[in-house]
């Protein structure tokens, strides 16, 4: 199973059969080629071209971005290795799609207990504020999906790459900005006042993230606000009693602990945004929540405050990052569509102007909820009869 992002707005995006631009959810549209390039799924014994069906899970409009899933089967023939890696053409990095200059690769080594590469939740784009010259931080959310008690590690790609990777291509990302990436953690810090007295540009940032021998690898664009507005707040809050957490909120990277749920049992999260200049509306974006979480978005009549339903299947057993930012734009507002200029194979399309916060994240730690265990002690003067009375229940009693 993949999940891979692309611009919406490219003319390659549509709904398979048709002409018809992507519009919702639940869509297909069929990937062949980015800028002349096919995606390479290779496996530890073989390699395809990876021509593969998309199906929409999430659209942002507002990035001009689509999140797609794909599912690949694959029979291995021999012994091993057990690997798989997805090769793509080439940078998302929000709207402005670097032409051939470096891929996306991400590899899945099976042969231990791992279920697939780390899943990075990363929104395609930060903002930070640029009215403070501080250092500010923001997290790169990631999840394990091995059981083997490794560690997650999180590198800037330019420090993990040596310059014979064949995944290099022109130039490196910009990390002149850049005061530290947290290997433990994902906590990444920007010199705002640095960047403020340099050109003012975007920040293209390239993130690899590694369990052991598998690695994912993620594009995000850091933007520097202009001082001028008020930048959004976002408040996080846990699930209220009888959780352990009893409604525990926080404004801080991972300020919040851990949320623990088990499969089958509702958990209530709410995100909560404010705005300095009271003129202003607060609008909320996500990264790619799962297909069962109910989102309620005027959350006791509050329209600066939503809540997030999610009742954990089997199937999601493991950690998830849910993630929010608070905005002050209509996430649902489309690009402008641009035109390439001649000899050259996309362009960066006008989005609406906005603030937006630092998402934070919700670190959900889903658990199995097994069947508990039934046993009669057996006393060895005594038995027992268990028999089903007339309302369906079990009574279970002692004879002498």
């Amino acid at each position: 199973s993949v999940e891979s992002g692309w611009r919406l707005s490219h003319s390659s995006i549509l709904v398979s059969g048709t002409q018809d631009p992507v519009t919702a959810v639940g869509q297909v549209f069929k990937v062949l080629a980015s800028d002349g390039q096919d995606p390479l799924l290779e496996y530890g014994d073989s390699n395809i071209t990876a021509r593969f069906d998309v199906e929409v899970v999430r659209i942002d409009p507002a990035q001009d971005l689509v999140v797609g899933k794909s599912e690949f089967v694959w029979d291995y023939v021999s012994d091993g290795p057990f690997t798989a890696e997805l090769t793509l053409c080439c940078r998302v990095a929000e709207n402005q799609n670097a032409n051939n200059r470096v891929k996306i690769a991400t590899v899945v080594d099976l042969t231990g207990n791992s279920l697939g590469s780390p899943v990075v939740a990363m929104m395609p784009r930060i903002h930070l504020d640029g009215s403070m010259d501080t250092m500010q931080s923001f997290l790169v959310p990631a999840a394990a999906q091995a059981e083997d008690g490794s560690s997650l590690a999180w590198s800037i790609f330019n420090d993990y790459w040596t310059p014979q990777e064949p995944q290099l291509f022109g130039i490196e990302p910009n990390s002149t900005y850049i005061d530290g990436l947290d290997v433990a953690t994902g906590v990444l810090t920007v010199d705002v006042g640095m960047h403020n007295m340099g050109s003012g540009e975007d920040l293209q940032m390239l993130v690899v993230v590694s369990q052991g021998s598998a690695r994912s690898m993620v594009d995000f664009l850091v933007r520097v606000q202009p001082p001028a507005g008020s930048v959004p707040t976002l408040t996080i809050t846990a699930p209220p009693s009888p959780h352990p957490l009893a409604g525990q909120s926080t404004t801080q990277l991972r300020g919040l602990p851990t949320v623990t749920a088990f499969e089958g049992f509702e958990v209530s999260l709410s995100v909560r945004g404010a705005d300095a200049d009271i003129f202003n509306s607060v609008f909320f974006e996500y990264n790619s929540l799962p297909s069962n979480l109910v989102l309620e978005p005027r959350f006791e009549n509050n329209p600066s405050t939503q809540r997030l339903r999610w009742t954990p299947t089997a199937a999601q057993v493991g950690r998830h990052n849910l993630c929010a930012a608070a905005m002050d734009a209509d996430p649902a507002s489309p690009c402008s569509p641009c035109t390439p200029a001649p000899g050259e194979a996309s362009c960066v399309p006008a989005c609406p102007a906005q603030l937006r916060s630092v998402p934070l994240c919700f670190l959900v730690d889903v658990q199995s909820n097994n069947a508990p265990l039934f046993a009669l002690p057996a006393p060895a003067d005594r038995h027992y009869r268990i028999e089903m009375n007339e309302v369906l229940s079990v009574v279970v009693s002692a004879v002498d």
